[in-house]
């Protein structure tokens, strides 16, 4: 541990929905020497070390987990750093060369399925929520007034949503995830998110402002 320490907190550059490129961008943080220590919301916090290459893995929640299978990981030099959201856990392997987390992508596939169980209801509630409301207004006052708040939200849940699906797919055909090195790329969808998002929050402190 280097003498001086600093937390560090980001903006996250890639959603946990993107697992792959997730970890890919924290991998490439390690080589600059910040370590991840904590995730909260659209924040993470760091730690500064030496630098070094590092592997890190994020694995979907379940209610299905072993302590014998995380004894298994621990043996194959995979620790557990803690939750990252409701939804995920991380893992870190100090050898970039240790056993991969998963070796068959059609079984990992499986490993999604109750993720995306979970998201897509959510995404439909949201679905429902959003018309009923639109629906009683027009009914009542025959008359919507539209925001943007609405398809913004839409918009980021299905944008998580179809990332894993994208990767389950991909999983599924036999086609191994990425090693994340291009997260910038992947990336681009998720930074016009919060740009959209920025330019909501501006317009309405502007209008309350005015």
């Amino acid at each position: 541990m280097l003498e001086n320490f600093y937390a560090y907190r980001l903006m996250v550059s890639v959603t946990p929905a993107d697992l792959e490129y997730y970890t890919g961008w924290l991998n490439e943080m390690a080589a600059k020497g910040l370590y991840f220590v904590k995730a909260q919301g659209e924040l993470v916090t760091f730690e500064r070390d030496t630098p070094a290459q590092v592997r890190y893995h994020l694995e979907p929640n379940s209610p299905f987990s072993h302590p014998e299978r995380e004894e298994d990981y621990r043996e194959q030099g995979w620790k557990c750093l803690g939750p990252v959201g409701r939804d995920f856990t991380l893992y870190l392997s100090k050898n970039p060369d240790a056993p991969p987390f998963h070796t068959d992508p059609v079984a990992q596939s499986y490993t999604l399925d109750r993720l995306i169980k979970i998201w897509t209801s959510w995404f439909l509630l949201l679905v429902l929520l959003i018309a009923e409301g639109i629906f009683r207004d027009l009914w009542r006052y025959h008359f919507y007034h539209f925001t943007l708040f609405d398809p913004l939200i839409l918009c980021s849940a299905g944008y998580s949503l179809f990332k894993v699906l994208r990767l389950r797919k991909r999983l599924r055909m036999g086609i191994p995830p990425s090693d994340g090195t291009d997260w910038r790329r992947a990336s681009l969808g998720r930074r016009l998110l919060l740009l959209a998002w920025l330019a909501y929050l501006v317009y309405l402190a502007v209008s309350l402002w005015l």
